[in-house]
């Protein structure tokens, strides 16, 4: 009876994750896991503090960067996948006209986001189990990624085909990132393939200037 639930409740996990996500359902149903979020946290072999500090990020949208007035909070859903999660946008002004942002990665170019600046909010964890599989584009900047960044930002251009096209950031804390709005983390990004290369000046300056109007906030009880 519990292996039928959990096949019911993974199954949209399955769509979004594909291989990955196979692989999970197999564990699933092997090692009969008592929820799907201990599935998640032993096929990531995340523990049970990093699982709580993915499921608690939380995204802060200001219309004006300077001020918290009007602020808005986008936060992750209990029944979500906090491995694979798109924020909805469209209660932050028009930004989700020029950008999108997701937990997980880039697997395939996602036609709905051909038009915006994709932003990733990446446990290294995931990238790591999946680095022989869909998320081998990652591969030249592991050695970069510092065991205590549980996170990395990752920047890219929804019209690219190419998933080796991005820029990154896998040097900052849970405490860095909350301490930074989305422009100064990009300011810090490296680049393997800069959006520099796709955005006119003008639609350049545009969205650097959204960028500041996100922060991402992480648990921030302890550093990782």
């Amino acid at each position: 009876m519990m292996k039928k639930k959990l096949k019911l409740l993974a199954s949209p996990v399955m769509i979004a994750l594909g291989l990955a996500a196979s692989q999970l359902l197999h564990a699933m149903e092997q090692d009969n896991f008592q929820s799907i979020e201990d599935a998640w946290k032993t096929h990531y072999g995340v523990s049970e503090s990093e699982y709580q500090l993915l499921k608690t990020i939380k995204i802060q949208y200001r219309p004006n960067s300077k001020s918290d007035m009007d602020m808005i909070t986008l936060t992750i859903p209990t029944f979500a996948n906090p491995f694979d999660h798109k924020f909805d946008l469209s209660e932050c002004g028009d930004t989700g006209k020029y950008l999108c942002i997701s937990m997980g990665y880039r697997t395939d170019k996602n036609f709905e986001d051909k038009d915006l600046v994709e932003i990733f909010i990446a446990p290294r964890k995931m990238i790591k189990k999946d680095l022989d599989t869909s998320a081998a584009h990652y591969k030249q900047i592991m050695t970069k990624w510092s065991e205590k960044a549980l996170i990395g930002i990752i920047y890219t251009w929804g019209e690219w085909k190419d998933n080796n096209k991005y820029e990154y950031v896998t040097n900052h804390t849970p405490i860095d990132i909350s301490t930074k709005n989305c422009l100064q983390l990009y300011e810090k990004s490296e680049p393997i393939y800069p959006l520099k290369t796709i955005l006119n000046k003008t639609m350049y300056r545009h969205i650097s200037g959204i960028f500041k109007n996100f922060t991402f906030i992480l648990n921030q009880d302890r550093d990782y």
